[in-house]
Order: structure tokens, then sequence, then C-alpha cells
């Protein structure tokens, strides 16, 4: 990957004629990290750790009663060998949760967050009308695992406040949920945030089940993404898709933040996040069945088996008019 700069249009790599994964049709490599070197941050990386328990961006628990502090340590974020199915070896980026009764912030579990705030962004513009944003990878199933691929505001007038954007605050100045799998991982779950700031917000999103058998296996998300329409992928395949509300009326997504126009608030430069959250009894998103996940049921997990996000690559490609 070469260097990175944050612009609305082509980032800091060039355009290539035709894009692995983007299967034809015009699409063109704007932007990739197939994590081919020996450190996830540094001079020649655009990701960034976000640390700790989300008190020091006002949200603890990040806003969802999460029970993980988040660090930089090679312990949960590295970039490892990893081996293919068809038995080759590729460098990837492991996300890894872990029970540590000595984690920070007072927490007894450990994981990691990344994003490139400052260092990459992308919208649908001009010359690139409709963006893919598609990552390969795999998660182990697991009680009270939380993975997300996902989109924040870049133009953040409150660094410490999480998902600000030109809009106001989150969501009014939008969320967009690449990936979000949780607990066994049968099913990928695509959402935007939109509206007003919280807690007037709210939300769309899909649902798509992985082929029985393949929960901890390889699978491609994806997002394609133009001023008024956004749609899900799963392995190529299309299950969710939303629209701004100029094409299609109170049935779509908007913004009631100062200054929006018909396709706010996913009409503005938006940052890549990685992540790995455990959730807690009172987090909604693992709850099953009603039911929320104990600690001790996140120990168990965790002390069990070798728990993570494995990501082989993220791309972000662009097609012309």
């Amino acid at each position: 990957m070469e260097a990175c700069r944050r612009e609305e249009g082509p980032p800091g790599r060039a355009a290539a004629p035709a894009a692995p994964g983007g299967a034809g049709g015009g699409w063109c490599l704007l932007w990739e990290d197939s994590f081919e070197r020996e450190h996830v941050f540094g001079p020649d990386s655009c990701w960034e750790a976000q640390l700790g328990d989300g008190s020091a961006y006002n949200i603890p628990g990040w806003g969802n009663a999460e029970l993980q502090s988040y660090t930089d340590r090679p312990a949960n974020v590295r970039i490892e060998a990893v081996v293919q199915p068809d038995g080759s070896s590729r460098r990837c980026l492991v996300v890894q949760a872990a029970f540590d009764p000595g984690a920070p912030d007072g927490q007894r579990f450990t994981s990691a967050r990344l994003r490139t705030a400052g260092r990459f962004s992308i919208a649908p513009g001009q010359q690139w009308p409709r963006i893919k944003i598609e990552a390969r990878l795999r998660i182990t199933p697991g009680q009270g695992l939380w993975p997300a691929v996902w989109l924040l505001p870049e133009d953040n007038p409150h660094p410490l406040a999480s998902g600000f954007g030109a809009y106001g605050g989150w969501a009014a100045s939008g969320e967009l949920d690449v990936l979000e799998m949780a607990n066994d991982m049968r099913e990928a779950v695509g959402s935007i945030h939109f509206g007003a700031p919280w807690p007037g917000n709210t939300f769309s999103s899909g649902r798509a089940a992985v082929p029985p058998g393949t929960e901890g296996g390889w699978h491609v998300h994806a997002v394609e993404w133009s001023l008024d329409q956004i749609t899900w992928l799963l392995d190529g395949q299309p299950f969710s898709s939303a629209r701004s509300r100029a094409p299609c009326g109170d049935g779509g997504w908007y913004s009631d933040g100062p200054g929006a126009g018909p396709h706010a608030p996913f009409d503005k430069a938006m940052h890549l996040l990685i992540n790995l959250a455990l959730g807690s009894e009172a987090t909604e998103f693992t709850k099953c069945g009603g039911r929320g996940v104990s600690q001790q049921e996140l120990e168990a997990t965790l002390t069990g088996q070798r728990c993570c996000m494995v990501v082989d690559y993220v791309r972000v490609l662009g097609q012309a008019a």
C-alpha cells in the first residue's frame, strides 16, 4: 500500500484499469490494504489505533455497554502469515480479543479498534459517483463477539466526540456499517444510521445468512455506495439496499442537521473502521433470545479458543458515470 492522503475523490493510490474483486463493470481500484508489511501502524499505514473503553470520547463502554478496553498491543492487533484454503500463506491483519484480568480501564478483556481518520476517507463524487468498499475476512464464532467493518464521518469538528460530522452529532452525520456479525457468526448484517442526533436517530438494516458450515470461514463483505443508494453484498450477492429520501420519499435516509441536502448524510467523506467488540448483558447486538452475555460466558469464550477477526484485505473501488 502506498502513502495515503485524505480527500473525497481518488485517494493516494493511482486508479487501476481493473480491480481484483471488482467483478468488471468498469470498477477501478482507488485504495487498498492487503497488509503485506511487518507492522499494522507506521508511516506506510493508513490505520491508527483507538484506545481505551470509550471514556475519552464521552461514551464509556463505547456507547453499547461493551466490556473490552482497546489496545494497540501485538497480542490484540498484528500482521501475521495466515494459511488460506488453497494451502498458501498470506499476510493478514489479525484483531484478537483476550481475557486479561489486568486490562486497562478496570476492564477484564482487551481487543482492538482501528480507523483511517485523517489518513484516508472517501465519498461518492463527480469523478467516481459510485464507490465500492469490500473486505475479505474470517471471524471466530463465539458468544459475545461482535466484529464490524464500518464508516464514520471524516470532517469531525469535535475529535473527542465519536460520530460527529458536518451535520452534527451521531447519527445526524451518518454511520455506514459494511458488516456486523455476532456470536455464532451465522448472519451478516449491513446497516445505516441517520436522522437526528441521538436519541432522535434512526436506522435501516438488512441481513444475510452465511452458507451452513462456513460460519468461521472466509467471506467477502461489501457495499456499493452512490449518492442516492447503498447496496450490501455477501460474497458478491446483493442482499439489502437503502435509498435516500430524495428518490423514494419518507422511506429513505435523511439528516436533520443544518445545511443537509437531499442525499445527506451519506454525501460527505467517511473514514474506515475495523474492530472486534465484546458484548455484555446489556449490549443489544449480542443478545440471544433476549438475553445478554455475562462476563463468565465471555471469559469462557476467550479462554476456550483463539478468538480473532482475520482480514485478508480491504479495498475501495470507484466506478465512473
